[in-house]
């Protein structure tokens, strides 16, 4: 029970960190600024459920993903570590999620909720390396069941973040989202790394047992 209750929380730190709804909040506001109220609740609803599918579904298709490809479990830990890595630095840069282009366009469009917001502004290729490398890890039903209610945690807590997204934009202001989003950028920098050397280490004990 302490390893499940252990892999929950790590995956909860790392999906919440590189998830990061505060870093969306002010992308929600600008893309949903000319929508009523009843109509902002729903696409943060629509988003945040949209986001909790799409994980659950590579959750569930990571196995079936890493045979397909041959890809082994050391390989999926680096690769997720060197993509979180690529995320906090995008995180720790204060780099915007969606360009010039990408946000204009949002403003345009009437349903904004799967695309920019769940996809790839909430559920983006860090979010998925996440997930495929926590699924790599799981070898029980249970280890399934705390990676799934991670994922669901981290939706509801995003569907609340976007729903309430104005007043925490007005509360907080562009300073402190920064440096909140910095300060997960990171956690999910440590966390890439520490699945970086975890495949590493696996690699080497492998040999090790390979030349014994």
């Amino acid at each position: 029970m302490d390893e499940v209750l252990k892999l929950f929380a790590t995956s909860f730190i790392s999906l919440f960190s590189i998830v990061d709804p505060f870093c969306a909040a002010p992308i929600f506001v600008s893309v949903t600024s000319s929508d009523t109220r009843e109509k902002k609740n729903r696409q943060a609803l629509f988003a945040s459920i949209y986001m909790f599918f799409i994980l659950v579904v590579f959750l569930l298709a990571g196995s079936f993903i890493l045979n397909f490809f041959g890809i082994s479990i050391e390989g999926i830990k680096i690769a997720g570590g060197l993509m979180m890595m690529n995320a906090a630095k995008g995180m720790l840069d204060v780099k915007k999620k969606l360009s010039a282009v990408e946000q204009i366009e949002s403003i345009e469009k009437d349903d904004v909720a799967f695309s920019p917001i769940a996809m790839p502004l909430l559920s983006g290729p860090g979010a998925i390396a996440v997930v495929l490398s926590m699924s790599a890890r799981s070898k029980e039903p249970l280890h399934y069941l705390a990676l799934f209610l991670s994922i669901l945690v981290v939706a509801i807590l995003s569907y609340v973040i976007l729903r309430l997204s104005s007043r925490i934009v007005n509360l907080m202001g562009a300073t402190l989202i920064n440096a909140l989003t910095k300060m997960m950028g990171f956690i999910v920098l440590c966390i890439g790394v520490q699945f970086i050397l975890d495949g590493l280490i696996s690699i080497y004990a492998l040999k090790l047992a390979v030349i014994k």
